[in-house]
């Protein structure tokens, strides 16, 4: 993954139509300071919720946020939120939940499978369990 000359993240994935990031993806990209336009990607809309979520657990549940820290990244994230397209499920909610049925992964795991097989999306996560089950239906990349 690098950050090409517009700024725009790249995963080494140069013909593909875009990228579909999840929770875990765009926290570390974050974290990492390799966040650019963010032109090529989308998240699902339960994205914001993992996200924010995974703010506070590192902020109220393990301290490794102070406050300033913690409302900085979400200040970053919402910048995000607004330049990123959102995706929702509805109307594949029968095709996620057979998919989640079929591979034994959580809803929220085969909701970003699915969305990105129907989008012919790269899905981009740093969950490893999601990214073997992933690997079989789409392409996927780790941040």
């Amino acid at each position: 993954m690098s950050i090409d000359e517009k700024g725009d993240v790249e995963y080494g994935l140069k013909d593909s139509k875009g990228y579909l990031l999840d929770a875990s993806a765009l926290i570390s990209l974050i974290k990492h300071g390799k966040i650019g336009t963010f032109d090529r990607s989308a998240i699902l809309d339960l994205t914001i919720y993992e996200s924010m979520n995974a703010i506070w657990k590192e902020y109220s549940l393990l301290k490794n946020l102070d406050d300033v820290t913690a409302f900085k990244l979400l200040n970053i994230l919402s910048k995000i939120f607004n330049i990123v397209e959102r995706i929702s499920i509805v109307g594949y909610e029968e095709d996620v939940l057979a998919l989640a049925y079929k591979e034994k992964i959580t809803v929220y795991d085969a909701s970003y499978i699915c969305i990105a097989r129907v989008r012919d999306l790269v899905l981009v996560t740093n969950d490893m369990r999601l990214r073997a089950v992933a690997s079989r239906y789409v392409g996927t990349v780790q941040p």
